[in-house]
């Protein structure tokens, strides 16, 4: 950084100067020579002869100027280039890499994963475990800086992490939390680069099968939000992996492309792909995940199904009554507020409560005319774990 302000800051300093000494020198050029024809010592092609080998010199030591200034920018490169050339792999193919095991194809385990950056004192993981097995949908949910894109990151082999293992039994697709590709590169274009790579045959009922024939003609840039994240989706798909790792896959995206975005991970569900997302939308976890992982300051502090989570948690349950004529009411009953006829209570078991009510109701004579339940929303039960 420091060079290249150096550099730039010299350039932009420089440029001007000469440019004002060629034109100086032009200047005196003619002047003085065309004294020196008024007088006839010279002819106007000397002049103009003269005024050429001058602007070379000049434009020589201007030319010789840049390259002592670009000097140090390039050897600054070159030792970079040299450091990552002689660089050893930090990640490397096993000696005796193992065979999948069919009867297990599809599966990932967590087995006390710790990772923290160099440096630091605490651990951005610490002792990571949970299993995801074959046709499940799993989702890690976390406020921000919880460590939910570290754990599916060192997962694909982004990070390397410091202790515990990592077992993954199949193919691997990857949709990045944030990733992008060249501006003018065509949808199609793109997906037969990232098929080169795999040595994949592309035909148009694969383009089909991806859900992108629509904008296959369409540059990156004329894109829109939900068809980018499409066809980073579809890229990942290629060569049809047996795991798929999805980072916030719908952020940012409208009603439609959430739905598309949501239709095409049920359809993966169906032909049996694992599946590991990482969600802020907790409408998307109960709609469409088997189990979660809640990951609260690098631990794992829950995982199950969503249902699971509002049973741990014992939230309170919201009753809705509207009664035939005010009732009279004993401290058993929690109530929330009052409007007119109508009655909230919280409670954490609905059975009791109901029956209570129901007792109340033929014990003063009267009739419950209106009832309805408010359960608790997963979001609200996710905050409350975080923060106990």
């Amino acid at each position: 950084t420091n060079v290249n302000l150096f550099v730039n800051r010299t350039m932009a300093s420089l440029m001007p100067i000469m440019m004002f000494i060629f034109n100086v020198v032009t200047l005196l050029i003619v002047y003085y020579g065309a004294k020196q024809i008024d007088l006839g010592n010279i002819a106007i092609g000397q002049m103009m002869a003269f005024m050429q080998y001058a602007m070379q010199i000049i434009m020589s030591f201007l030319m010789i100027a840049m390259i002592s200034i670009m000097l140090p920018r390039a050897s600054v490169a070159a030792d970079r280039i040299y450091e990552v050339i002689s660089m050893e792999p930090k990640i490397v193919d096993p000696k005796e890499p193992k065979a999948f095991i069919e009867s297990k194809k599809g599966l990932v385990e967590f087995n006390n994963v710790t990772f923290k950056y160099p440096g630091a004192n605490e651990a951005v993981l610490e002792n990571i475990s949970f299993t995801v097995v074959k046709g499940e949908i799993f989702a890690l949910l976390g406020t921000n800086g919880a460590g939910k894109t570290t754990t599916l990151e060192c997962l694909e082999g982004i990070r390397r992490y410091d202790t515990g293992k990592i077992l993954i039994n199949g193919k691997l697709g990857v949709q990045l939390q944030s990733s992008s590709l060249p501006a003018d590169i065509t949808a199609k274009e793109a997906i037969m680069l990232f098929a080169k790579w795999q040595d994949l045959e592309v035909t148009d009922d694969y383009f089909i099968y991806l859900g992108i024939k629509a904008f296959l003609k369409k540059q990156y840039h004329q894109l829109s939000t939900g068809q980018k994240r499409r066809l980073h989706l579809a890229i990942a798909l290629l060569g049809h992996p047996d795991i798929i790792v999805l980072d916030e896959p719908t952020a940012g995206l409208d009603v439609e492309g959430r739905n598309s975005i949501h239709q095409e991970i049920k359809r993966l569900k169906t032909q049996g792909k694992t599946i590991l997302l990482a969600s802020h939308d907790m409408t998307e976890v109960e709609e469409l995940c088997d189990r979660i992982g809640v990951l609260n300051h690098g631990k794992i502090v829950f995982i199950g199904a969503p249902d699971q989570l509002h049973q741990t948690m014992q939230s309170k349950f919201k009753l809705k009554v509207r009664f035939s004529k005010v009732p009279r009411l004993n401290e058993q009953f929690e109530i929330v507020s009052q409007e007119q006829e109508y009655y909230i209570f919280e409670t954490t078991n609905l059975e009791i409560t109901l029956k209570a009510i129901i007792q109340l109701t033929e014990e003063q004579s009267i009739k419950i005319m209106e009832i309805n339940t408010v359960q608790p929303k997963l979001e609200e039960r996710f905050l409350k774990e975080v923060q106990s």
